[in-house]
């Protein structure tokens, strides 16, 4: 939008920008100008730098996954804290090093496989479950991104599912492991258990001035203030102009007679077919062989009594269809291989094709529909007439606002009180905050803007900002505080918050520990508990299911060194936010062989190979970055 703007901008303000920009480039040469910002790097990996931008655009990423999730239960808390931007910048340096290794190991993904899983993709089809462009494109900016810019991430994620799907096939876990861990899953112990509560040691617990200035010396890069700023802005969007567009009936129905060929949906094909994949320079031999096996496969095809789908499934080499029989989908011209294209809209509903040779091997087609399409009737039609008619009022009022907000920018560049008195854009206003924060208010190219010399320190405004998803802002810095260490009176409390948590727990945890000596010699715990008046309970035939016990105190007593008949387990467990349990497990049993269920075995052996996938990834990434050479830099989040 903003290219159309320049190409059809005039006046004499343009044209002293113009002339500007060619003095500046005659007096100090284009390097100065291409070389005049400087990109913040976050980290560094195999001496490659990992610019703010990616890590924002992750954090984005991640943080909108979240929302999505968890839906109304989200919590933004969770996201403006410094553990979210640590693990952010992890897993981009992870990414960074996974996505090395797959280019160095010659893995790749065709433009046909990312094509393949956008057109699938159930967020991008409409009601039929056809792909939708206007969804898809919608959803992208959504999301962040530019088409071209969703579909280099989609690649770089399919690139690094292969690496997760070689490393997923070699985990398993045999029938017999499964009964085994099915058995100790369903066991049964009797617990009894007591609790020493940090709350009763918090509470007498007041660190001292020195201690809290001797922790704030030692630990000088604990506590950090971030780059701060607020900002106020002013933005254009073509989906807001749409909502205040009110066209009436006959408005829609002159412009769907002027403009019919919209709505007229051209023929579409739906074909299932089967590939015999084969390299397009490949040897005579490998040729030959596969279209002996393409005939071969077709003359299984013609058979009534054979099912062209399951024949797919089995024998196909086309990944992204073989699951659903080879089904295509309903597609029209311009989109498959041109000998595909040309065999299937040539055939009849139901016939098998000769095999047909792409660049991607030979193809048996056989063609499951045709959808004849036509011109939609207006009822049929209104709702997409209505979409296209608001968005062409909105784009219209959108390029004049546009073109008037560039000029006024560019003449007015100290505030932005003579765009808002102009155009009637309300200028709007962030809290002080830092650049991550930020991006949760405000497009990450907006932020990326309001840092840069000219905005941030000279405090002028920004040029016109074109965001992902189409919209223009322009941004204002008006408040900035910069990077620096936190003073001791800014962090003194969450350093006492700190340091009273410590003492506590070290105080639970000694007296927990004197205690279970006390049990380990002996002494009956009713006993022992009273003289500082924990309670003590037994609790008998106790499983994984239980509800009756704290799950930390579960988990360790179920895990606990099994006893001698007739005796007695007792161990300590530290949980929460520091409170320390006294365990005691007894009279451990175990059902039968017979008394398993084949299906639970089944389950476990399923969710334990799941487990190992995971563990065995988590693994292979740890391996692989402990290769690496990696420079993190937090500061600079």
């Amino acid at each position: 939008m903003l290219q159309l703007i320049r190409d059809r901008a005039q006046g004499f303000v343009v044209g002293v920008i113009v002339l500007f920009i060619c003095l500046t480039f005659a007096l100090w040469g284009i390097d100065e100008y291409v070389g005049a910002g400087s990109a913040v790097v976050v980290a560094e990996v195999n001496g490659d730098d990992v610019e703010l931008n990616e890590f924002q655009r992750m954090f984005q990423r991640l943080r909108q996954q979240a929302q999505m999730l968890y839906g109304e239960r989200f919590d933004e808390a969770q996201w403006t804290g410094e553990e979210a931007k640590l693990s952010t910048l992890e897993q981009v340096v992870d990414e960074r090093i996974l996505l090395e290794l797959a280019t160095d190991s010659n893995m790749r993904v065709s433009d046909r496989q990312v094509f393949e899983q956008i057109r699938n993709n159930d967020q991008f089809q409409d009601a039929n479950g056809n792909f939708s462009q206007q969804t898809y494109s919608t959803l992208v900016g959504y999301m962040g991104f530019s088409e071209v810019g969703f579909e280099q991430q989609m690649r770089r994620d399919l690139l690094l599912n292969q690496l997760r799907t070689g490393i997923a096939g070699s985990a398993f876990v045999t029938a017999k492991e499964a009964r085994l861990l099915q058995r100790i899953r369903t066991q049964k112990r009797d617990i009894g258990y007591g609790v020493v509560p940090i709350s009763e040691f918090r509470k007498d617990i007041e660190p001292s001035d020195e201690e809290v200035q001797t922790f704030f010396d030692e630990n000088p890069d604990k506590y950090r203030i971030s780059e701060k700023a607020s900002l106020e802005y002013v933005s254009l969007s073509i989906e807001k102009l749409m909502k205040e567009v009110a066209p009436d009936e006959q408005d829609l129905l002159t412009y769907y007679e002027a403009n019919s060929g919209n709505y007229t949906q051209e023929e579409r094909r739906n074909a299932n077919h089967i590939l015999i994949q084969v390299k397009k320079d490949a040897p005579d031999d490998e040729v030959n062989a596969a279209l002996l096996r393409a005939n071969l496969l077709r003359v299984q095809a013609t058979d009534s009594e054979t099912s062209f789908e399951d024949l797919a499934k089995e024998n196909s080499d086309d990944v992204g269809s073989r699951t659903e029989g080879g089904e295509t989908g309903l597609f029209g011209r311009g989109v498959m291989a041109p000998e595909f294209e040309e065999a299937v809209f040539s055939m009849s509903v139901g016939a098998v094709s000769e095999p047909i040779r792409t660049q991607f091997g030979y193809h048996i087609i056989r063609l499951k529909e045709i959808d004849e399409g036509g011109l939609q009737s207006f009822d049929e039609a209104r709702q997409d007439v209505e979409e296209q008619f608001r968005r062409e009022q909105a784009e219209s009022i959108f390029y004049e606002q546009s073109e008037q907000l560039a000029d006024l920018a560019y003449e007015h560049p100290e505030n932005l009180e003579p765009i808002a008195d102009a155009t009637g854009l309300e200028i709007k206003t962030t809290e002080l905050a830092d650049r991550n924060e930020l991006v949760l208010s405000v497009p990450f190219q907006v932020v990326e803007a309001a840092f840069s010399d000219e905005v941030l320190n000279e405090r002028l405004t920004s040029e016109p900002l074109e965001t992902s998803d189409g919209d223009i802002y322009v941004v204002r810095v008006q408040e900035h505080q910069p990077f620096r260490p936190a003073t001791l009176d800014e962090v003194r409390d969450d350093i006492v918050a700190e340091l009273t948590n410590q003492q506590a727990r070290a105080a639970s945890t000694a007296l927990g520990e004197k205690l279970l000596a006390r049990l380990e010699a002996g002494e009956a715990p009713t006993e022992v508990l009273a003289e500082h008046e924990i309670e003590w309970r037994e609790l008998t035939e106790q499983g994984a299911d239980s509800t009756e016990v704290n799950r930390a105190v579960l988990r360790a007593a179920l895990k606990a060194e099994t006893p001698a008949d007739g005796e007695a387990t007792f161990i300590g467990v530290e949980y929460g936010v520091g409170d320390y349990a006294l365990v005691k497990v007894s009279n451990v049993t175990y059902p039968d062989a017979g008394e398993l269920i084949s299906d639970d075995v089944k389950a476990v052996q399923n969710t334990v190979t799941r487990n190992r996938v995971i563990t065995d990834w988590r693994n292979f990434v740890s391996a692989n970055r402990a290769d690496a050479d990696v420079e993190l830099y937090p500061g600079n989040l």
